[in-house]
């Protein structure tokens, strides 16, 4: 839009001593009290150039002193009459708001370090752009938790950054937006995400008591309600390897950390000592296992010899 003067004003490109009859300076002086500005839904950059403007930039005025090319006490004139050059550009925003790939929302994560995926913006003055995150416990964003306006877009499609973040463990709203360091776009939807760095504890068996002999093949296994806020499930895991290496059965137990017994249907080999293993997990994936021996007694039934035995 056209020049005006100015008290105050978003982007200043002279400094006038007065409004009329008047000498002009470089605007980043402040010895002048009257800004000429320029007008504009963005943020206009301006500089005063030697001879001739940046291939991105318009020409708005000449100036030079009577004793040369001076940047204060200065006359001005049109483009090609000084040798200083006062130069302008109005910057495009960037085109479109970037999009989260990742973390999806309502994510768990269980480490301050946080791997974000973006979708790429677009600018139309092929500007180097950057995203701004902030993450928030407010869903509005009153008290921002996290801030990092720096990273650099690497490339036009997507974009992965992991972020050590220093927050504690909660629930967060998270957002960002595309910046040319002139304009910033809209910001992106809102996601929530829930950090949990503490693994589930209080994991201990109630029967059989470990190390139990018994000729019993099909034993009830049960184990105290874990303490856990976020619970995903249990999983038994039973081997006769004590380092897990060949499982032979695995039953999961999902959905309530009460649901804390199993009772085994297919028949145990017997004369065998076998390992079971009991995991909790949380919707962060944060585990915890603790492992007990069952040792089954010759019955002399179905399954009797001590080979193995496969399912799950």
């Amino acid at each position: 839009n056209n020049p005006s003067i100015n008290y105050t004003c978003g982007t200043s490109f002279l400094k006038l001593s007065n409004n009329t009859n008047a000498h002009v300076q470089n605007s980043s002086n402040t010895t002048y009290a009257y800004p000429a500005c320029i007008n504009s839904t963005t943020s206009p950059l301006c500089g005063i150039y030697v001879n001739s403007c940046p291939g991105s930039y318009t020409c708005l005025a000449s100036i030079a002193s009577d004793l040369g090319n001076n940047y204060t006490n200065a006359h001005v004139a049109s483009c090609n009459k000084y040798q200083l050059q006062v130069c302008c550009k109005v910057n495009s925003p960037p085109e479109t708001v970037p999009t989260i790939i990742n973390p999806v929302n309502d994510t768990f994560v269980n480490s301050t370090t946080i791997t974000f995926e973006i979708n790429a913006s677009t600018d139309a003055d092929n500007d180097q752009l950057y995203y701004i995150i902030e993450a928030d416990d407010n869903s509005l964003f009153t008290s921002i938790n996290f801030y990092n306006g720096t990273l650099l877009k690497r490339a036009n499609n997507s974009n992965q950054y992991n972020l050590s973040t220093s927050l504690s463990d909660g629930s967060y709203y998270f957002r960002l937006r595309s910046t040319d360091l002139s304009e910033n776009t809209s910001y992106s939807e809102t996601r929530n995400l829930t950090l949990d760095t503490i693994y589930p504890t209080n994991l201990n068996l109630l029967s059989p008591s470990n190390n139990t002999q018994n000729s019993n093949r099909t034993p009830l296994f049960t184990w105290n309600n874990i303490t856990e806020v976020n619970f995903a499930n249990y999983s038994i895991e039973i081997d006769d390897d004590a380092d897990f290496s060949s499982i032979q059965f695995t039953y999961p137990r999902t959905n309530n950390l009460t649901n804390s017994t199993f009772q085994v249907t297919t028949l145990l080999n017997d004369n065998t000592k076998y390992y079971w293993k009991i995991t909790a997990v949380d919707k962060a994936n944060n585990r915890n296992s603790s492992t007990f021996v069952y040792t089954t007694l010759s019955t002399g039934g179905p399954g009797a010899g001590g080979g193995r035995q496969g399912g799950h």
